[in-house]
């Protein structure tokens, strides 16, 4: 990932439905964690029921750069997951498909090539990763698979076939992170809706109004918003251009492939809030618990555990190019968003210590 000379400038809103007391300087908070972390820019977003603290500071790459806004957008990774959940949800609600649907039920024409042990995994199983599926999550993996040919949508289900009759079976009931489990999911919504995924991602935003999404890294569709960053040997960064040939294959894009704005996304993730502490919206109350608390360690599209807050829900995103780190504290609250547009193990760490320097500074903040 490469060189990291970062121009220390910084755009900060703060946008509250609610008079909010500031326990932290905000700004300074995020200068500082930039430039003692060489991080080219952060988006973070403190979320309450009835308030939202966005902040942004930085720039887009690290050579060159350009502020990042508050529009900027940056790419969630893994966090996709949770979209991917969110619209399983509401088709569910909807009665178009069921959590116990079987994947050959809903998708007939894969019991050719399917291997008998897959013939009952469902679509629940396949969101929290008990599917048995391969994973997915290296470069290396996607080498051995065939060409896929035609539009996306049919690639998910040649992908599909391909996948459940040659990869090696793992242990079906057993936790196995899978990016291609969120693919096979996504089959599954677009045969029962006979829309593709990102035509679903598309109506799902609109009536959320949220118009900030981009499917793809953000750089590749408008070179001002942020652009990924990866360590070039030892301790620099490298920015990733548009033409730079790594990418997630469109076909991948619900397990991980979405960009957002952090006013969008932390508008997405309030949703959420709202509906771990007991206020139905865009779903019933009752369906964002199953999404984050139905199963343990891992539901659908968010893992899950206590602490001494209390209950928690979270998720990280990363393709080695972005980190984005989102946490939901039911009992308190509040959620808490960093987004940093470069990885390594050691930024990774640090955005894990810029969200619990956001959480202790407003946790108790009116």
């Amino acid at each position: 990932m490469n060189k990291i000379t970062t121009t220390l400038l910084t755009l900060i809103c703060i946008s509250s439905y609610a008079q909010n007391k500031v326990p932290i300087n905000l700004q300074y908070t995020l200068d500082t964690f930039i430039l003692n972390n060489k991080i080219p820019a952060v988006a973070v977003s403190v979320v309450k029921l009835d308030t939202l603290i966005n902040g942004v500071a930085g720039v887009n790459k690290n050579v060159n750069g350009t502020p990042v806004q508050l529009t900027t957008k940056f790419h969630l990774g893994s966090n996709t997951k949770a979209i991917t959940s969110f619209i399983a949800a509401k088709l569910v609600e909807e009665g178009k498909i069921k959590w116990h649907s079987a994947l050959i039920e809903v998708i007939p024409e894969l019991k050719k090539t399917v291997h008998s042990k897959f013939k009952n995994v469902t679509l629940e199983q396949l969101l929290n990763h008990t599917a048995g599926i391969k994973a997915y999550t290296s470069g290396a993996e996607y080498l051995t698979l065939p060409k896929l040919e035609s539009n996306v949508p049919e690639q998910r289900l040649a992908f599909a076939a391909y996948t459940l009759a040659h990869d090696t079976l793992l242990n079906i009931g057993n936790f196995t992170y899978s990016n291609a489990g969120y693919v096979l999911a996504a089959a599954m919504l677009e045969k029962v809706s006979k829309k593709s995924w990102e035509k679903l991602v598309e109506e799902t935003f609109k009536e959320l109004k949220i118009s900030s999404y981009f499917i793809g890294f953000p750089n590749k569709e408008n070179v001002n918003n942020a652009w990924g960053h990866w360590l070039n040997g030892t301790d620099t960064l490298q920015a990733l251009a548009p033409n730079n040939p790594y990418k997630l294959e469109n076909f991948v894009s619900p397990a991980g492939n979405v960009s957002m704005d952090i006013l969008d996304y932390a508008t997405f993730i309030q949703g959420h809030l709202k509906g771990l502490c007991g206020s139905d919206n865009y779903l019933k109350k009752e369906m964002y618990e199953k999404m984050h608390f139905g199963n343990e360690n891992y539901a659908l599209g968010w893992g899950n555990g206590k602490n001494t807050h209390g209950l928690v829900s979270t998720h990280n995103g990363s393709t080695g190019t972005f980190y984005c780190h989102t946490i939901l504290y039911k009992e308190k609250k509040i959620a808490i968003i960093v987004i940093a547009n470069a990885s390594s193990p050691s930024i990774n760490e640090a955005i894990l210590s810029m969200r619990r320097t956001l959480f202790n500074g407003y946790n108790n903040a009116n």
